[in-house]
């Protein structure tokens, strides 16, 4: 088992942050309307983020978006 120091544990916890914090955008973006985040993490993190969207952005669409968040356990 490898250990790590704070910094670095604090440094991967905000790269998962800014991760998830784009695919959400993304999702917006593409005017999804709910948004699923599966975290199936066992020894690794593993995180799922699934919307439906369209894939174009609002502004490209022409209206406005809402959302929904649900995570999943």
């Amino acid at each position: 088992m490898q250990t790590i120091g704070v910094d670095h544990m604090a440094a991967a916890h905000h790269v998962v942050l800014v991760s998830l914090s784009e695919l959400i955008k993304n999702a917006l973006d593409a005017d999804a309307k709910t948004l699923f985040i599966d975290d199936q993490s066992t020894d690794k993190a593993s995180i799922s983020v699934f919307d439906d969207g369209s894939g174009f952005s609002s502004e490209f669409l022409g209206h406005d978006t809402t959302i929904s968040i649900m995570l999943l356990s």
